[in-house]
């Protein structure tokens, strides 16, 4: 018999797969099928949300411990782009001069006693990870002279 309103079995009009990209080091495929980075053994990954009405792109992040770590993964969609958008390459840049500040905060503090302005951008499980350089080999991967290398992440 045949049916009715044709399409395979299974198919849903509504379904939105998401598009193959092509991912060159430092970047890799997440356990969470998105573009990852490793920051020391912590795993950074990020996905585009639409684009918003004044032109910025939101980005969602996942910061996932190590395995064996009790901390709860962290999740957030607090990142956007510039007014003109933005990429997952500088997504990432963006999310890692984040991470750098916050990072700069608590040194200053154990330095100074005085908390900082940016301590509370993340949790502390998170910046007692963090190593400061590594932030900065990473950042000059992916915008090497300043400039994004946007070939990193190709749709």
């Amino acid at each position: 018999m045949g049916r009715r309103h044709g399409g395979p079995v299974g198919h849903r009009s509504n379904l939105s797969l998401p598009q193959p990209v092509k991912l060159h080091a430092p970047f890799f495929l997440s356990a969470r099928l998105l573009p990852a980075l490793k920051l020391g053994d912590l795993t950074l990954s990020m996905e585009m949300l639409s684009r918003e009405s004044d032109g910025r792109n939101r980005y969602r992040y996942f910061i996932d411990p190590p395995a064996g770590c009790r901390a709860k993964p962290l999740e957030a969609s607090d990142l956007r782009s510039g007014c003109q958008g933005g990429t997952l390459v500088e997504g990432f840049g963006s999310l890692l001069c984040f991470l750098d500040s916050a990072a700069e905060s608590k040194r200053w503090e154990e330095r100074t006693g005085r908390r900082g302005e940016n301590a509370g951008l993340f949790p502390a499980w998170i910046l007692d990870r963090v190593d400061e350089s590594e932030i900065g080999y990473l950042r000059e991967l992916i915008e090497p002279d300043g400039r994004t290398n946007e070939e990193l992440i190709e749709d």
